[in-house]
């Protein structure tokens, strides 16, 4: 549902702004990650679960995101609006990782490998 929500305004917006003669792109966010995030979210559960010294348990981590930090997509953002482009524009990294390297690397920063449980959820 949330999906054909953002799908159906994209499309109502572009049909307003082309017929209004308005220029506008769309900037896609993916895997988004930073500051004051919803502690659920896989990074700041793991940072969380490892700082206070608990198991963080995941899934394999097999998946391959391209994840990108919250001051980054700002600075893409504010490049769209400065371009010439228009449309749905994807806003990212511009390359995925395996999900169990993002977290082995805040593990290894963090110094609590031993905490971070892969393959403990589906």
């Amino acid at each position: 549902l949330y999906g054909r929500c953002k799908a159906e305004f994209f499309r109502s917006a572009s049909i307003k702004a082309e017929s209004d003669g308005l220029e506008f792109a769309w900037g896609r966010i993916f895997w988004l990650f930073g500051p004051y995030e919803d502690r659920r979210r896989v990074v700041p559960y793991v940072i969380s679960s490892l700082l206070e010294g608990k198991e963080a348990q995941c899934s394999s981590g097999q998946q391959e995101r391209d994840f990108i930090y919250v001051d980054e997509l700002a600075r893409a953002f504010s490049l769209l609006i400065d371009s010439n482009l228009g449309g749905a524009v994807n806003l990212g990294s511009g390359s995925a990782i395996a999900v169990k390297d993002l977290l082995l690397m805040i593990a290894g920063l963090i110094g609590k490998k031993e905490l971070l449980k892969l393959g403990a959820l589906e």
